[in-house]
């Protein structure tokens, strides 16, 4: 009889030390998901950004040959507070559900989809801006 009983109190051990992990593993994704989730939506509207740059850098004649190194190195370039004007730009145009189509473009390294969402969803007057960031930026990098 004593063999059982040990053997109940083992398994119990054994099942509160499960849980207390999944506990402890539930509590744990739950305070990182938004940080997850903050970087993902940051990639996203990184990669609208570089997009729309390297369209205005097309539109530019004076532009380099290679737009979308040039676009990064534009972006790369800016004062956090521009990169924050641009991102605040393109945060109004995204939806959750948009985010996880142009994640799917960015993923798949898909420019086409980009420059079509681009074309579709960021305003004329969105783009001014941010054409003006680039010309603000763009003799300050190397051509």
């Amino acid at each position: 009889m004593a063999k059982r009983q040990k053997r109940k109190k083992n398994g119990w051990k054994t099942l509160a030390i499960l849980l207390t992990v999944v506990l402890v593993l539930g509590v744990g994704i739950f305070f990182t998901k938004d940080y997850i989730v903050a970087k993902a939506e940051e990639k996203v509207q990184d990669a609208l950004i570089e997009n729309v740059l390297e369209t205005v850098i097309n539109s530019d004649s004076s532009a380099a040959s290679d737009a979308a190194q040039m676009a990064k190195d534009v972006y790369d370039g800016m004062s956090s507070e521009d990169k924050d004007i641009c991102r605040d730009l393109i945060n109004n145009n995204l939806t959750q559900e948009n985010i996880a189509n142009v994640a799917q473009y960015v993923k798949n390294g898909d420019a086409s989809g980009l420059e079509s969402y681009v074309r579709s969803s960021v305003s004329e007057s969105d783009k001014e801006t941010i054409k003006s960031l680039y010309h603000k930026y763009k003799d300050r990098i190397g051509k």
